[in-house]
């Protein structure tokens, strides 16, 4: 009998996991917000940092990435290496966001993956050039 309990406790906490983090992946948009002032480019194939602080560039910059309607897609469990692009956003000296482009549409922000059909990478490969 106490181990029937433990099996129903168990799959009922298994279960209120699933659906909680089912909250979390269900195609969430990814917007940019709040007032920076500066963005960091760092390359992943040079390791160039591109500085940009002209805060008219950074709202363009901002507007743009949130035009590619970027949605969260899945957890990102396991650490990988290398990454097309690094960007960092400040205010004054405190790093608030960053993001990491691993491919040409999609990116990791803490623990999850966000994906657009628009390609990240060829934006960032303009702004990175001027």
């Amino acid at each position: 009998m106490r181990n029937k309990k433990i099996k129903i406790l168990i799959v009922t906490i298994i279960v209120l996991i699933l659906l909680v983090a089912g909250l979390f992946f269900v195609g969430r948009k990814f917007e940019i917000t709040g007032d920076y002032s500066r963005i960091d480019i760092q390359s992943g194939n040079t390791g160039e940092i591109v500085t940009i602080e002209d805060q008219k560039r950074i709202k363009d910059i901002i507007e743009n990435l949130n035009h590619m309607k970027f949605k969260k897609h899945s957890f990102f469990i396991i650490p990988t290496m290398g990454y097309t692009y690094n960007v960092k956003f400040y205010n004054g000296e405190t790093e608030k966001m960053q993001i990491i482009i691993k491919n040409k549409n999609e990116f990791t922000r803490r623990f999850f993956i966000y994906k657009s059909d628009d390609n990240i990478i060829k934006y960032l490969d303009s702004v990175f050039g001027d």
